[in-house]
């Protein structure tokens, strides 16, 4: 298949994009460093023997950046899988950020990827075994003080993928969509958590090993479903009380 993975070269997305290369699967990795990418692309390539090729993209810009992707997706070929490892949070993100930081995180977060997925549709279409997959967070599970537009945006993808989901009935293509916890990642590196982190690598593994499977979304690890069905029944007198 030829894989185009968005947020490829840190945590999940390198992850990902070292699994689907394992695989066979050809690779267009796409991230913000060039660089890094430029190394990934040749190791994968030398490494696996499959056809790796990048795009450097900040999506701070759209169009502008999304048709730089758009573009090099019909350079690679048709397109058959997409996976979205991508995220952006800001620290400050209490609900007060300022207009251009807001848009930051709901370009990174969801505007890019509904426009990206709008774009390659009719390729996937015409497919015969097509997949798309989005990676949503815990974090969205109800609102909260702390990553007010990031969890917002996060929600947003999610009613998006059941969407397209529903789209897809009766076509070639599979949806799937990931709420995850926490991952093993720079990101999580020295934090007291309350909870394990789980392995991008692991991770990985089973999103590419379930990609024609036709189930709703996954919890991942799975104790995050229990959790979040907690979280969603608990009445606003408690929910309030709780620091998350």
């Amino acid at each position: 298949m030829n894989c185009l993975i968005v947020g490829a070269s840190a945590g999940l997305g390198r992850a990902l994009s070292e699994q689907a290369a394992r695989l066979g699967h050809n690779v267009l990795l796409v991230a913000s460093d060039s660089r890094d990418l430029a190394a990934m692309a040749t190791s994968l390539q030398l490494e696996h023997g499959v056809k790796a090729r990048y795009v450097s993209c900040r999506f701070g810009s759209f169009p502008k950046e999304e048709a730089a992707v758009i573009s090099a997706a019909q350079e690679f070929g048709a397109v058959e899988l997409v996976l979205y490892p991508i995220g952006l949070a800001e620290e400050n993100d209490t609900g007060f950020l300022g207009e251009s930081a807001v848009l930051r995180l709901l370009r990174v977060n969801f505007l890019s990827q509904v426009n990206l997925t709008t774009a390659l549709w009719p390729t996937l279409l015409k497919s015969k075994r097509a997949a798309v997959v989005g990676f949503g967070s815990i974090a969205a599970v109800r609102g909260r003080s702390r990553n007010v537009v990031y969890a917002a945006a996060k929600r947003a993808l999610d009613s998006y993928f059941e969407s397209l989901r529903h789209l897809a009935v009766g076509t070639n293509i599979r949806v799937h969509f990931y709420y995850l916890g926490y991952l093993d990642t720079q990101q999580t590196f020295g934090k007291a958590l309350p909870l394990p982190r789980a392995s991008p690598e692991r991770l990985a593994g089973f999103v590419l090993d379930h990609l024609d499977s036709n189930s709703g979304p996954v919890f991942y690890p799975w104790f995050w479903r229990l959790i979040s069905q907690g979280l969603r029944c608990l009445p606003w007198f408690l929910y309030r009380r709780l620091k998350v």
